[in-house]
């Protein structure tokens, strides 16, 4: 559906996106190579206001794809004013909703003009990866001892796997120093208080048989499952939003999804799993867990020689500012996006993707699309 807002006090904000991007542009324009001489025909000067056209396209997908909160007041703005580049001048339109943007660029050089469109569409985030790695600066290690990988990798840096690794070459890629941003999400607010589980009693631990499951929106300072543990999670055809700084399940510790809809769990600090921790959901409830950035998710599972002495997790996680360790032995369907990874020790780890959906998740980012000429 497209988005209608009032055009009158959006002119300032794009001038200000134009600025910052003219000083971008003096340090990548080179790459597109404008000719500095004083005579040009025709074709040249087309070529000149083509590249520079596209340069300003450029820059302000960048803009939007590393600031996505701000794209609602780019969009139906008006048009720039004209911006002096090189030997040349370039304005830019931009249109569209919140899930789909283009950006047309118009270069001018003399009275030559030539315009270009690139276009930005909504990222489905946990489409692709069954680990992506966000830091343009760790690499993706991955030498367990024993470990297999049903998915593809991506990473902004480099990706090792150990050749103890099981992965189809075939069937799934690798992708590295992939050039991919993944913006915070954006936590709830307003969200009402409930203490901790346990409480400061010591109790609510054995919440199947002591209390009620939760099914209500809440926010927590720890939720901590130990021994043989279980917590249930009781969606009505909605997403139950729960925030906690701590959230940590040990020993035979149980996790259940019921009913219908999407469990959002919105870590502040730690994600803790350990032993034989397991999350058991139904087919019509799904987990989205979100960590924010600095935070740590730690995954170690039993030690034993059992292959089903094992941490068992099922979800998917978006944390591109938070760090993710795995060890001993694990089974992990979902989709894994996280700043680095930790993969390494003895341990039988399985990672298996999942598809889950983008659609209504607190994460706005963006991907270019396509080129339109004219």
């Amino acid at each position: 559906m497209k988005i209608v807002i009032d055009e009158r006090g959006l002119a300032v904000p794009l001038v200000l996106v134009i600025m910052v991007v003219l000083m971008l542009l003096g340090t990548t324009l080179l790459q597109y190579s404008v000719s500095d001489a004083l005579q040009v025909s025709r074709d040249e000067k087309r070529m000149q206001a083509y590249y520079i056209a596209r340069s300003g396209a450029e820059a302000i997908a960048e803009w939007i794809i590393k600031h996505p909160g701000e794209a609602i007041d780019l969009i139906n703005a008006p048009k720039s004013d004209p911006a002096s580049l090189g030997r040349g001048t370039f304005e830019v339109d931009v249109a569209g909703d919140t899930d789909n943007i283009s950006i047309k660029s118009t270069g001018k050089v003399n009275d030559v003009n030539q315009s270009v469109t690139l276009t930005l569409k909504r990222m489905d985030i946990f489409k692709k990866w069954a680990l992506f790695s966000a830091s343009s600066e760790d690499n993706i290690v991955i030498n367990s001892g024993s470990a297999g990988i049903e998915g593809d990798l991506g990473a902004n840096a480099g990706i090792t796997i150990n050749k103890n690794v099981e992965f189809d070459w075939e069937k799934y890629g690798i992708y590295p120093y992939s050039n991919m941003f993944y913006p915070p999400a954006s936590f709830p607010t307003g969200l009402e208080y409930k203490g901790s589980i346990p409480d400061e009693n010591g109790k609510g631990n054995k919440q199947n048989t002591d209390e009620k499951p939760i099914s209500s929106n809440g926010m927590y300072d720890r939720i901590n499952l130990q021994g043989n543990d279980e917590l249930t999670f009781r969606m009505d055809n909605n997403d139950l939003k729960i925030m906690v700084d701590t959230f940590n399940v040990s020993g035979n510790g149980i996790i259940k999804l019921e009913g219908k809809g999407r469990l959002m769990l919105f870590v502040n600090d730690t994600l803790d799993l350990k032993g034989n921790a397991e999350f058991q959901i139904n087919d019509n409830a799904s987990l989205y867990i979100f960590v924010k950035e600095g935070g740590k998710i730690k995954f170690v599972g039993g030690g034993g020689e059992s292959k089903e002495d094992k941490i068992r997790f099922e979800g998917a996680i978006y944390a591109p500012g938070a760090t993710i360790d795995f060890s001993g032995n694990g089974t992990y369907v979902g989709a894994f996006i996280a700043k680095n990874y930790k993969c390494g020790g003895p341990g039988n780890i399985e990672i298996i993707h999942k598809y889950y959906s983008s659609e209504n998740l607190p994460v706005l980012a963006y991907e270019k699309g396509t080129w339109l000429e004219e």
